[in-house]
C-alpha cells in the first residue's frame, strides 16, 4: 500500500499501517455566545472501517482557531467523538485579555481503540466556554486579512499492533 503525494512521488507505506483516510475542508464553524458543542463544518461523520479488531486509529486534526473577548477571558473547548460517545476532550485555545483576539494553529492527535471491524463515525466538535465569547475553528476575524481561506484535515490512520510494538521499542531507546 503507499500514498501519492503528487508529481509521482508514491511513498510505500510500513505493513503496520492498514489504512489511512484523509479529510479536508475551507469551510470555518463560528460558535458564538453559546456553550452547547457544535458540529465543525466538514468534521464530522468521518469514517473509516479497521481491517483488524485489535487495530488502533490514529486520530490527528488540524486547523487555523481563534478566540476573542470584549470584556475578559474566553476559551476554546474541543471534543471527538467515535459513534457519538465522547473519547477526547480538551481547551485548545484561550485568552484573557479583553478587547483582543488569540488565534494559532491547532494539532490534535489521539490514539483510539475502537475494538471493531466495523465502520467507525469519528466526530469533531467545539464550543466556547464563557457563554459570551465568539470561537472559530477554520477562520478568524478578518483582521488577518481580507478574504483568507484556511483548510482544516482530519486524519485517520488505522495502525495494527506491528507498528505499536515498534514505536515501543523506539521509546525504550530514549
Amino acid at each position: 500500500m503507499g500514498i501519492n503525494f503528487g508529481n509521482n512521488d508514491l511513498q510505500t507505506l510500513p505493513s503496520a499501517i492498514h489504512q489511512i483516510q484523509h479529510y479536508n475542508t475551507t469551510s470555518s464553524t463560528t460558535v458564538s455566545s453559546n456553550q452547547s458543542f457544535t458540529n465543525v463544518n466538514g468534521l464530522t461523520d468521518k469514517a473509516i472501517t479497521p481491517k483488524s479488531s485489535t487495530s488502533k486509529i490514529l486520530i490527528h486534526i488540524c486547523g487555523y482557531n481563534y478566540a476573542y473577548h470584549g470584556g475578559g477571558g474566553s476559551s476554546m473547548e474541543a471534543r471527538i467523538l467515535r459513534n457519538g460517545s465522547q473519547i477526547w476532550e480538551s481547551i485548545i485555545n484561550g485568552r484573557n485579555n479583553a478587547g483582543h483576539y488569540h488565534g494559532g494553529w491547532a494539532h490534535i492527535m489521539f490514539f483510539d481503540n475502537p475494538a471493531t471491524t466495523s465502520q467507525v463515525l469519528y466526530k469533531f466538535q467545539i464550543r466556547e466556554t464563557f457563554g459570551n465569547t465568539i470561537v472559530k475553528w477554520n477562520g478568524d476575524d478578518g483582521n488577518a486579512g481580507s478574504n483568507t481561506t484556511y483548510r482544516a484535515d482530519m486524519y485517520l490512520i488505522e495502525v495494527g499492533d506491528a507498528a505499536l510494538w515498534l514505536l515501543y521499542l523506539q521509546l525504550l531507546k530514549l
